[in-house]
């Protein structure tokens, strides 16, 4: 059974942050963020980091910088299977590193054991967005880094998104925290945790 927290944010928005009761303490040294692409988990894992005063790092780019490869060209050479694979042996290698904030694939949680390896070594919080913001996200997205979903119309990728979601739920809802802020600015989410985490400690 879960707990439940409503707060407001700065602009009065309503807003949901869950968690489980048995964390009464965070006493994880790392912080991972999960959620679908498109949530934001890089410049909130980015500004958390800062709070923090940790290191972040960005699991996509940490495997093109460890193997020497785009994401997208993994994909078009080895297969999604194949990227699953070096993101496995990426992900074992930075949970390793201490006082870092992780930000997770969108499916990095979904495959092998990856949730129960992040929940051993981090803190996770799953950041936790409806499929219209998230496809909305995705659409004007121009870093041409979603290999998923690159020749998809907008209806196509709403659709998809709403079928990942109902796939991936059951990975992301075993975080340890899970926040649904349909409003809010990375910022204000970033704080929100930076504050959750400093009291749950």
């Amino acid at each position: 059974m879960r707990t439940y927290a409503f707060f407001k944010n700065y602009k009065n928005d309503i807003f949901l942050l869950e968690f489980y009761p048995k964390i009464s303490k965070l006493t994880k040294m790392n912080i991972a963020l999960l959620g679908f692409m498109g949530a934001g988990k890089t410049i909130i894992g980015t500004l958390l980091a800062e709070l923090m005063d940790y290191q972040f790092i960005d699991l996509d780019r940490y495997i093109e910088n460890r193997f020497k490869t785009s994401v997208a060209d993994i994909f078009a050479t080895k297969g999604e299977s194949g990227f699953r694979d070096f993101e496995k042996t990426a992900l074992t290698q930075v949970l390793r590193y201490k006082n870092v904030v992780v930000a997770t694939g969108g499916g990095t949680p979904c495959f092998f054991d990856n949730i129960e390896q992040i929940n051993q070594s981090a803190t996770s919080i799953y950041l936790q967005f409806s499929p219209e913001i998230l496809a909305t996200r995705i659409r004007f997205d121009t870093t041409g880094k979603r290999p998923l979903v690159k020749e998809q119309t907008f209806e196509e990728l709403v659709e998809f998104t709403r079928i990942k979601l109902e796939q991936r739920e059951s990975y992301y809802m075993q975080a340890h925290i899970t926040v649904s802020l349909p409003v809010a600015t990375p910022y204000e989410i970033a704080d929100l945790l930076f504050r959750k985490i400093q009291t749950q400690r």
